[in-house]
């Protein structure tokens, strides 16, 4: 995937730093500011997986944007062809399900 590595995160979280120290002048707002986009990013379940987020801060999961953009990438990524046809370690499921199935996102439309 192009994109999806670490390194490109950490630049975007500093990006969205700058611009908020750059919008909101005041060091205390931008102090809130900061918190809260570092919290969207903790809790988009890219650095902490669905299943390991305390329950007392799942609501602010399904809050973040991040989380559902992070959803549809990995499952328009992983359940492509190209993933689908190759076979996990254990040769009974499918390598992209597989994948999905440790970065704790669900692989049916209901969940």
């Amino acid at each position: 995937m192009v994109g999806f590595e670490r390194e490109n995160v950490k630049s975007q979280e500093a990006e969205a730093y700058m611009f908020i120290a750059g919008v909101r002048k005041m060091m205390n707002i931008a102090n809130m500011g900061r918190s809260l986009v570092l919290l969207i990013f903790l809790l988009s379940g890219f650095f902490l997986p669905k299943t390991q987020i305390s329950n007392w801060w799942e609501w602010a999961y399904w809050l973040s944007p991040l989380s559902y953009i992070l959803k549809a990438i990995t499952i328009n990524e992983f359940l492509d062809s190209r993933w689908t046809s190759l076979r996990s370690f254990d040769n009974s499921t499918c390598l992209g399900f597989d994948v999905l199935k440790n970065m704790d996102i669900p692989t049916s439309e209901s969940l």
